[in-house]
């Protein structure tokens, strides 16, 4: 494949934000659908449903337990599982539209897939506050030392208000989604040049933000390094690895997708399946950093697994004997 042809299918394809979607070819002519509607129906609302209940939970014990009073990292987890639910919920309605074959270009759909979109954007932008206040807390920055709080309250703020804009962006006309029924793809209903730009330059700029937060999770594995050598224990742990190991896992997932839906989609355009398995990707990545942060974060697994698990917790009063002379 020539480098001409494969700019022509980048910017022909990669403009929409969920999959690639050729706007001169009638797929009403398609014969033999990939997959039947309740088969496909039936495996995104379970996977869907799975991460709902999962996340659900985990945001149960954090309002439970009260771990996000003065405790910053928990409160960035919870407003980002909060917007993780969202967007999960919005795969949960797209996949009982899929089982009851409804029209996917109707303006509750294009609201479906406009949830799913900035809420997707906006857990990524908590994956990069999430790193760098762990970074500032590795590296005792106290450049915000005065103001610490107000200063990840706002970052906080901002990303409500960039899912806000971006929630009412994709419902413009001219960037409103559409949900294919037949190729189980979200694509929008417009295609010119300058639409195209916007969907490249959100795709890169996602990109771009989740490398920089993987660096920084490189800049802290630096440290725990450093920290080690200077002490009498120069081997790394397996419980300071799994620090690392869910920086990239949450950086693998959503630039594997972004890739997907880019570039890698040039690849893999005539696979068979390859949209209803790339639709699958993208509700496990809008699920997945429920999963690695109770198996990679120490703090959040030691409060959640014992109550998924029903472990009751007995309470032990110590006694002080005094003697009385």
């Amino acid at each position: 494949m020539s480098s001409k042809f494969d700019d022509y299918y980048y910017y022909k394809y990669s403009i929409t934000p969920f999959f690639s979607y050729d706007y001169d070819y009638d797929y009403d002519i398609i014969e033999n659908k990939i997959l039947s509607h309740t088969s496909f129906g039936m495996i995104q609302l379970s996977l869907s449903l799975l991460f709902i209940v999962l996340q659900s939970f985990i945001l149960f014990v954090i309002y439970r337990k009260k771990l996000y009073y003065n405790n910053m990292p928990y409160r960035i987890i919870m407003h980002q599982g909060q917007l993780a639910l969202f967007q999960l919920f919005g795969h949960f309605v797209t996949s009982i539209s899929v089982i009851l074959d409804l029209d996917g270009g109707t303006l509750f759909a294009s609201i479906i897939g406009s949830l799913i979109r900035s809420c997707y954007i906006s857990c990524v932008l908590f994956i990069f506050i999430l790193t760098l206040n762990r970074l500032v807390i590795m590296y005792n920055i106290s450049y915000f030392a005065c103001a610490r709080k107000t200063f990840y309250t706002f970052l906080i703020a901002l990303c409500y208000l960039i899912t806000i804009f971006a929630f009412g962006f994709f419902l413009l006309p001219y960037f409103r989604l559409k949900y294919h029924e037949d190729l189980f793809l979200w694509y929008s209903t417009d295609y010119n040049d300058t639409i195209s730009l916007i969907w490249i330059i959100q795709s890169k700029s996602i990109v771009t933000i989740l490398c920089i937060s993987f660096a920084m999770h490189i800049v802290i594995l630096v440290k725990i390094i450093v920290l080690r050598c200077i002490t009498s224990k120069s081997i790394i742990t397996l419980k300071e690895l799994n620090f690392l190991i869910y920086a990239v896992l949450n950086f693998a997932s959503c630039a594997f997708y972004e890739l997907c839906i880019r570039g890698l989609y040039i690849r893999i355009h005539y696979i068979k399946y390859s949209s209803a398995i790339l639709q699958l990707i993208y509700i496990f990545v809008s699920g997945s950093n429920t999963m690695y942060t109770v198996c990679f974060v120490r703090d959040v697994r030691q409060s959640i697994l014992p109550m998924l698990l029903k472990k009751k917790h007995i309470k032990v009063t110590k006694v002080k004997v005094v003697e009385i002379k």
